[in-house]
Protein backbone atom coordinates (compact mmCIF):
# COMPACT_ATOMS: atom_id res chain seq x y z
CA UNK A 1 0.00 0.00 0.00
CA UNK A 2 1.37 3.32 -1.06
CA UNK A 3 1.79 6.09 1.82
CA UNK A 4 -1.24 7.97 0.72
CA UNK A 5 -3.50 5.11 0.49
CA UNK A 6 -2.86 4.01 4.25
CA UNK A 7 -3.11 7.75 5.27
CA UNK A 8 -6.97 7.57 3.83
CA UNK A 9 -7.63 4.27 5.34
CA UNK A 10 -6.69 5.54 8.32
CA UNK A 11 -8.47 8.57 8.48
CA UNK A 12 -11.62 7.04 7.22
CA UNK A 13 -10.87 4.43 10.40
CA UNK A 14 -10.74 7.48 12.44
CA UNK A 15 -13.80 9.33 10.99
CA UNK A 16 -15.68 5.82 11.80
CA UNK A 17 -14.27 5.47 15.01
CA UNK A 18 -15.28 8.82 16.51
CA UNK A 19 -18.72 9.13 14.62
CA UNK A 20 -19.29 5.51 16.87
CA UNK A 21 -18.23 7.27 19.99
CA UNK A 22 -20.34 10.23 19.82
CA UNK A 23 -23.60 7.95 18.71
CA UNK A 24 -22.79 6.18 21.86
CA UNK A 25 -22.28 9.42 24.20
CA UNK A 26 -25.62 10.68 23.09
CA UNK A 27 -27.27 7.27 23.50
CA UNK A 28 -25.74 7.26 27.19
CA UNK A 29 -26.44 11.06 28.09
CA UNK A 30 -30.43 10.43 27.77
CA UNK A 31 -32.28 10.45 30.94
CA UNK A 32 -34.12 7.18 32.30
CA UNK A 33 -37.36 7.16 33.39
CA UNK A 34 -37.63 6.70 37.04
CA UNK A 35 -37.90 3.25 37.62
CA UNK A 36 -36.35 2.77 41.26
CA UNK A 37 -39.08 4.42 42.98
CA UNK A 38 -43.38 4.36 43.07
CA UNK A 39 -43.52 7.05 45.49
CA UNK A 40 -45.80 10.24 44.10
CA UNK A 41 -49.05 11.05 42.88
CA UNK A 42 -50.60 8.66 40.16
CA UNK A 43 -53.64 8.49 38.23
CA UNK A 44 -54.73 5.28 37.21
CA UNK A 45 -57.01 4.15 34.90
CA UNK A 46 -59.42 1.03 35.77
CA UNK A 47 -60.72 -0.94 32.50
CA UNK A 48 -64.14 -2.34 32.69
CA UNK A 49 -66.69 -3.35 30.62
CA UNK A 50 -68.51 0.04 30.39
CA UNK A 51 -65.96 2.99 31.03
CA UNK A 52 -62.76 3.30 32.25
CA UNK A 53 -62.74 3.90 36.00
CA UNK A 54 -60.03 6.82 36.68
CA UNK A 55 -58.84 7.14 40.24
CA UNK A 56 -55.72 8.56 42.03
CA UNK A 57 -52.61 7.13 43.97
CA UNK A 58 -50.64 9.08 46.81
CA UNK A 59 -47.64 6.65 47.24
CA UNK A 60 -44.77 7.02 49.98
CA UNK A 61 -41.90 4.30 49.50
CA UNK A 62 -39.11 3.99 52.29
CA UNK A 63 -37.11 0.70 51.16
CA UNK A 64 -39.23 -1.85 49.76
CA UNK A 65 -42.63 -0.38 51.76
CA UNK A 66 -44.98 0.98 49.60
CA UNK A 67 -47.91 3.30 51.71
CA UNK A 68 -50.45 5.59 50.69
CA UNK A 69 -54.16 6.39 49.98
CA UNK A 70 -56.28 5.44 47.02
CA UNK A 71 -58.79 7.88 45.99
CA UNK A 72 -61.80 7.21 43.42
CA UNK A 73 -65.52 8.55 43.32
CA UNK A 74 -66.52 5.31 43.68
CA UNK A 75 -64.67 3.98 46.33
CA UNK A 76 -63.50 7.45 48.23
CA UNK A 77 -60.39 7.24 50.01
CA UNK A 78 -58.72 4.20 50.98
CA UNK A 79 -55.22 3.91 52.70
CA UNK A 80 -52.88 0.91 51.05
CA UNK A 81 -50.00 -1.03 52.29
CA UNK A 82 -47.78 -2.77 49.74
CA UNK A 83 -44.42 -3.07 48.66
CA UNK A 84 -42.43 -2.26 45.31
CA UNK A 85 -40.06 -4.59 44.91
CA UNK A 86 -37.52 -5.70 41.50
CA UNK A 87 -40.04 -3.36 39.42
CA UNK A 88 -43.42 -4.92 40.66
CA UNK A 89 -45.68 -2.82 43.09
CA UNK A 90 -48.23 -4.82 45.45
CA UNK A 91 -50.72 -3.57 47.22
CA UNK A 92 -54.57 -4.32 48.20
CA UNK A 93 -57.26 -1.53 49.77
CA UNK A 94 -60.11 -2.64 52.27
CA UNK A 95 -63.73 -1.43 50.84
CA UNK A 96 -66.49 -0.77 52.83
CA UNK A 97 -70.02 -1.39 51.56
CA UNK A 98 -73.50 0.42 52.64
CA UNK A 99 -74.15 -2.82 54.45
CA UNK A 100 -71.10 -3.17 57.10
CA UNK A 101 -69.31 -5.25 53.95
CA UNK A 102 -65.52 -5.24 53.52
CA UNK A 103 -64.42 -6.54 50.36
CA UNK A 104 -60.55 -6.84 49.42
CA UNK A 105 -58.99 -5.78 45.99
CA UNK A 106 -55.52 -6.37 45.43
CA UNK A 107 -53.34 -4.58 42.99
CA UNK A 108 -50.41 -5.91 40.97
CA UNK A 109 -48.28 -4.10 38.55
CA UNK A 110 -44.62 -3.90 36.59
CA UNK A 111 -42.90 -0.48 36.29
CA UNK A 112 -42.15 -0.05 32.36
CA UNK A 113 -39.16 1.50 30.78
CA UNK A 114 -41.18 4.71 30.41
CA UNK A 115 -42.17 4.71 33.68
CA UNK A 116 -45.96 3.68 33.95
CA UNK A 117 -47.81 0.74 35.84
CA UNK A 118 -49.25 -1.60 34.05
CA UNK A 119 -50.79 -4.77 35.69
CA UNK A 120 -54.01 -6.38 37.16
CA UNK A 121 -56.49 -5.86 40.04
CA UNK A 122 -58.64 -8.67 41.41
CA UNK A 123 -61.28 -8.56 43.65
CA UNK A 124 -64.99 -9.65 44.21
CA UNK A 125 -65.67 -8.26 40.96
CA UNK A 126 -63.15 -10.12 39.11
CA UNK A 127 -60.01 -9.40 37.48
CA UNK A 128 -59.20 -6.31 35.52
CA UNK A 129 -56.45 -4.87 33.19
CA UNK A 130 -55.47 -0.96 34.62
CA UNK A 131 -52.34 1.43 34.25
CA UNK A 132 -50.98 4.04 36.19
CA UNK A 133 -49.16 7.01 35.08
CA UNK A 134 -47.51 9.98 37.45
CA UNK A 135 -49.72 12.72 37.84
CA UNK A 136 -47.63 16.38 36.48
Amino acid sequence: MSGMTKRNVLMTVAAITIGLLTNLSAQQAKPKADTASVAGKWTISVANDQAPMEAGLTLTQNGAKVAGTFTSDHTGEAPIEGEFSNGTLTFSIMLHGSSDATMRVDFVAKMKDDSTLAGTLKGPMGEMNWTGTRAK
